[in-house]
């Protein structure tokens, strides 16, 4: 007789906290993390406390778990569209990929979450503004290659250039959160490349 293995019931763990993951983000993203209370996340993620602390061990910890949720599906694009050549389309294409994002008048978690932190969060404060800095890094490295490939004439500071454009990149975020349209973030990005002398 054939015996067949009986399949597992219910979704895999990983969709199920996934699924919670964005439920959560999604309350973070609104409401700042002092803003947002446990019951506003069991609630929202349909989950019991217990069941909340068993996975993601407290509130500081699951916000952890967001922003690194977030970095893998909202921020997922920055490491190809930095790649792209030269080194000024590159930039224009990942401004106007941040404007994508965050056009719903939300600006990026990121950003907005380090604003809205009291100082007795600081450490949250601290982790998000961390994660800020690793773009900027990742801002600093392709201008230095730009720089080596002669693709620029730019011999300005690699670093003074990488936080030129994360200040517009972050900028775009609190104007975007402050109602500013789509087209009034593409025409900033506009002015910011002409502005940027990279030649």
């Amino acid at each position: 007789m054939k015996i067949t293995e009986k399949k597992p019931r219910g979704r895999p763990l990983k969709f199920e906290q996934n699924a919670v993951l964005e439920m959560a983000l999604a309350q973070f993203w609104a409401h700042g993390f002092e803003g947002t209370s446990i019951s506003d996340l069991t609630s929202a993620m349909g989950i019991h406390r217990p069941s909340l602390y068993a996975a993601f061990g407290n509130k500081a910890a699951l916000f952890n778990a967001c922003v690194t949720h977030y970095l893998s599906t909202e921020l997922n694009f920055i490491e190809e569209t930095l790649k792209t050549s030269p080194l000024l389309i590159a930039i224009e294409a990942l401004l106007d990929r941040e404007i994508t994002l965050i056009e719903n008048g939300r600006g990026c978690f990121l950003v907005q979450g380090a604003i809205s932190c009291r100082e007795e969060n600081n450490e949250i404060k601290v982790l998000l503004n961390e994660h800020r800095k690793t773009l900027e890094g990742k801002l600093r490295r392709r201008v230095q290659m730009a720089q080596m490939k002669n693709e620029v004439a730019s011999t300005d500071s690699p670093a003074a250039i990488a936080k030129y454009i994360a200040s517009i990149y972050q900028g775009l975020s609190i104007q975007a959160s402050g109602g500013a349209t789509k087209r009034e973030l593409q025409e900033v990005v506009k002015i910011a490349l002409k502005a940027l002398t990279l030649r």
